[in-house]
């Protein structure tokens, strides 16, 4: 009995409409698809973390002062050494996201058709998810903010916006923060008659008023701006050409997945019935 096998290119050319049809199919399916998808446009800002900030705080530490008044005042002069963390938790915070979102009026952009109220929280955490992306270079020393979005206008001003917020929300709480030592160094330093100790705390109740004018008299607080964001013209999804490109191929393997189960499954019926035939036929003769 000779041995059944299927000759799958001799099978695939047979077929080679049906393929042809089945690509065509797939493909312009999956490019039909990717040409009426939305279009997402990405807008970055490019900044470094400003240095001349705590400038004062680092010339106290080397003064050697730093670790004793903070020991007496129960203040720590050189915390704000360790600020660098914090901005960059303030920069990815629910609090942000949730402020920027008020100010911008974003919740009917980012539910254009709620099923149910939205509170600012939700809205907020979709914002962060999928709108607002902060990636950190330690190696480079800078920190990229991008959005995402279908306006590509509306990407490049919520970028840059997104920044001066965070820069006025630092600025804010570290002018807070500065307010409240100066009067509590004011008290402390009226308080005592250690000399030694009255230096120290004018020292501190100076570099404090420094730091709270140096907040009051600079925009760019905390982060400096090196590339704002500008107004992109690629988009960054969806990729047309690759999703066409993908259907048109899944579109073939499908086919040439179906030919082949067609004859493999269909073989043996075929031989079954052709020796049936045979069979029948020499009972005839």
């Amino acid at each position: 009995m000779a041995e059944s096998y299927v000759n799958l290119p001799a099978a695939v050319w047979r077929h080679r409409r049906l393929l042809l049809c089945a690509t065509l199919a797939s493909g312009g399916a999956a490019a039909i698809g990717a040409l009426t998808a939305t279009s997402v446009y990405k807008a970055a800002v490019v900044m470094t973390q400003t240095e001349d900030r705590d400038a004062s705080k680092r010339l106290q530490a080397a003064s050697g002062t730093a670790t004793a008044l903070a020991a007496i005042t129960d203040i720590d002069p050189l915390g704000d050494l360790t600020a660098d963390s914090r901005f960059q938790q303030v920069l990815k915070s629910q609090g942000l996201a949730e402020e920027f979102i008020r100010r911008e009026n974003l919740v009917a952009l980012l539910f254009p058709r709620p099923k149910h109220p939205v509170s600012i929280w939700f809205a907020a955490r979709r914002f962060r998810e999928r709108v607002r992306y902060v990636d950190e270079d330690k190696l480079k020393g800078t920190t990229t903010v991008s959005m995402e979005w279908s306006d590509p206008v509306l990407a490049a001003k919520w970028a840059n916006s997104y920044v001066a917020l965070a820069n006025e929300v630092i600025r804010t709480q570290d002018s807070q923060t500065s307010r409240v030592r100066i009067e509590y160094l004011r008290t402390q330093a009226a308080g005592t008659t250690d000399v030694a100790l009255q230096r120290s705390l004018y020292q501190n109740l100076t570099q404090e008023a420094e730091k709270s004018m140096f907040a009051s008299g600079r925009q760019e607080y905390a982060f400096t701006v090196v590339d704002p964001a500008m107004v992109p013209d690629q988009r960054v999804r969806p990729p047309r050409t690759l999703m066409a490109s993908l259907g048109a191929a899944t579109g073939l393997l499908g086919a040439v997945a179906a030919v082949f189960a067609r004859y493999a499954l269909g073989r043996p019926r075929d031989s079954a019935q052709a020796q049936t035939g045979g069979g029948a036929r020499a009972y005839a003769e």
